[in-house]
């Protein structure tokens, strides 16, 4: 999950024009895995920490980081809180079928949010 938003990120501050809302919306079981070059599994908790590093660099330059947890198996709460930081920037849905409405209701309340900022 890290890489992934890293390169995101890199992307968000390199080609949308300064000035402009942006904004990361980020899909997940919340369970970020990777494997070290050797094919060895790396630990839970580190990749946790990558994964709160990205996403505090990405808050840091600006970009707003939202992220939908999907899944009945998906991750504690405090594994959440740990990754995405407080409940505010994170939702979870817990039925596959109601992932689409749940995002489109994180996108519309954040859209309202900006509108609002602006006027």
């Amino acid at each position: 999950m890290n890489p992934a938003i890293n390169v995101t990120v890199a992307h968000l501050r390199k080609k949308v024009p300064a000035g402009m809302a942006k904004r990361l919306f980020l899909l997940t079981d919340g369970s970020p895995c990777s494997t070290r070059v050797t094919g060895a599994r790396m630990p839970d908790w580190q990749l946790r920490k990558y994964v709160a590093k990205e996403i505090n660099l990405a808050r840091k330059h600006g970009i707003q980081v939202y992220t939908l947890i999907i899944g009945h198996n998906a991750i504690p709460d405090e594994q959440c809180r740990e990754m995405f930081g407080l409940p505010r920037f994170w939702k979870r849905v817990e039925e596959r079928e109601k992932t689409g409405n749940v995002l489109a209701r994180l996108v519309l309340d954040n859209f309202q949010k900006y509108i609002k900022a602006r006027g």
